[in-house]
């Protein structure tokens, strides 16, 4: 299902997501993004009549103080809302499992992803390292919030 939705996004999408020019997702990539460590990461899939729409994840580090999102919509989903229904979900999940903050990087011309982060209260700087990257990060469990920032 996840070669399937890689097939359905435009190059330019797949490159606002995958930060290069990638022709879709290999089965080993659908493979690792598939299998995944529940302990620490979490994929959620929306999908309608078994077509896969869109993808969020999260993987954490082992003491659960970060984790870092991915999001992807099929091209001809896009602007539905269901990118933000997907990161909505995948925020109070985290939340839940004592993630303390969640994290992502996102190349400064994808507006529309920015957007979504800012709407959902998510901290945006520019990577010092690289400044056509920029960092989101949202804070989620309170127990955690002053060991988050190391």
């Amino acid at each position: 299902m996840l070669v399937d939705l890689a097939a359905h996004m435009s190059r330019e999408d797949l490159r606002l997501r995958f930060f290069t020019t990638v022709a879709g997702l290999t089965h080993t990539v659908a493979a690792r993004l598939s299998q995944l460590d529940y302990d620490r990461e979490l994929g959620l899939l929306a999908e309608r009549d078994g077509v896969a729409l869109g993808v969020a994840h999260f993987f954490a580090d082992p003491d659960k103080l970060r984790a870092e999102y991915a999001v992807a919509v099929r091209s001809d989903w896009k602007g539905r809302g269901l990118g933000f229904a997907l990161m909505t979900r995948l925020i109070e999940i985290a939340r839940q499992r004592g993630i303390g903050k969640l994290t992502g990087e996102v190349l400064l011309e994808n507006e529309p992803m920015l957007q979504m982060c800012r709407e959902l209260g998510f901290g945006i700087t520019r990577k010092p390292t690289d400044p056509s990257i920029v960092l989101v990060g949202k804070r989620l469990a309170m127990q955690q919030t002053a060991m988050s920032d190391r």
